[in-house]
């Protein structure tokens, strides 16, 4: 599977709408966007690859799949939750922080969402909601591959399933029980899936520009949506999606502006930012009140995420890495912006 650029230009414009919302929720307050489009492009990565990897091989290797998922995410995540429970209780005192620890070393924090208790690393709850889509979803396409020629319609069909449940989940209990469980976002990752099923498809280049264009103005306009939450969801998705598909097939003005150094910078070094922008946030916000606060959140995210990218993830990285073994897809999701 060949390295496409601009899809780690889409993941620096999504952790960085997720900071922003984080950082000034008046100014981002559609911020949370950027969760959305992390997780339709890790449906589509893992998707690809794992097709890819079958049609090379012939078959699917899910130990050497899970091999790979830990040595990308576990490294710094653990160091997230070290520093955590080292450094924020010296700055802030935070209720209940060994729960929310343990929740997030299992990959359990997104059924502890629904509390709605602050946390340090709330964004966590995305990551859980990733990694129980991935227990089942690789071994139901290992078996689903056999026919291939049925994959696109067997994924559209799970893809609107998993809509109809979100939305009748969000009628039935209202969206603080959906928008941070697999419930609110499984359809996410199996349209990215779908997506990676019909790789032949094209998506126009105005078309994918206009839809770039709609996600960031939602960005700066909208709010999340309590009583409806599912229709602006499903909106969102589908833009994402066009996006996704158009840069990840298509090489257009689109592409290559995604494709710029600074932003595939940013994008590959996106999981970090993502897993440790919060607790910064958390501890700038108690010491260090006031509008320019948002620099020093920027900065200091920057300094930490590069670190942690150097010796943390990277040496990882590079034991994951192999002759002909598929690209990292980088992170996931997420890929929480709430």
């Amino acid at each position: 599977m060949r390295y496409v650029p601009g899809l780690d230009g889409l993941r620096a414009l999504a952790v960085l709408s997720v900071i922003g919302f984080h950082v000034r929720p008046d100014r981002v307050p559609g911020g949370w966007i950027g969760v959305e489009l992390f997780f339709v492009l890790s449906g589509y990565l893992i998707t690809r690859l794992l097709l890819a990897e079958h049609a090379r091989t012939g078959a699917i290797d899910l130990r050497g799949f899970y091999r790979r998922r830990a040595l990308r995410l576990m490294p710094a995540l653990a160091a997230l939750l070290v520093l955590t429970a080292l450094i924020v209780p010296w700055f802030v005192h935070v209720p209940w922080l060994p729960i929310d620890l343990a929740a997030g070393a299992t990959y359990l924090w997104d059924l502890r969402a629904g509390f709605g208790h602050p946390s340090p690393i709330s964004t966590l709850w995305s990551l859980g909601v990733e990694e129980q889509f991935y227990l089942g979803a690789p071994w139901v396409l290992r078996r689903a591959v056999r026919n291939r020629g049925a994959l696109p319609r067997r994924a559209l069909t799970a893809t609107v399933i998993a809509m109809a449940v979100c939305a009748g989940w969000t009628l039935v209990l209202g969206p603080r029980w959906v928008v941070h469980t697999p419930i609110g976002h499984t359809f996410e990752l199996l349209l990215g899936g779908f997506l990676a099923t019909v790789s032949g498809a094209r998506v126009r280049t105005l078309v994918a520009a206009a839809s770039l264009a709609a996600l960031a103005a939602a960005v700066v306009t909208m709010h999340e949506v309590r009583v409806t939450f599912y229709g602006p969801l499903f909106v969102v998705a589908f833009a994402c999606a066009a996006v996704v598909l158009h840069v990840a097939t298509q090489e257009s003005a689109v592409s290559r502006a995604l494709a710029s150094r600074p932003l595939v910078a940013i994008g590959q070094r996106s999981y970090g930012a993502y897993l440790y922008h919060l607790p910064i946030i958390w501890i700038v916000n108690a010491h260090l009140p006031g509008r320019a606060s948002w620099l020093v959140v920027f900065a200091a995210t920057g300094v930490v995420t590069a670190l942690s990218y150097r010796f943390v993830e990277r040496p990882f990285l590079l034991r994951k890495s192999r002759p002909r073994a598929p690209v990292d897809t980088g992170f996931v999701a997420g890929s929480g912006a709430h």
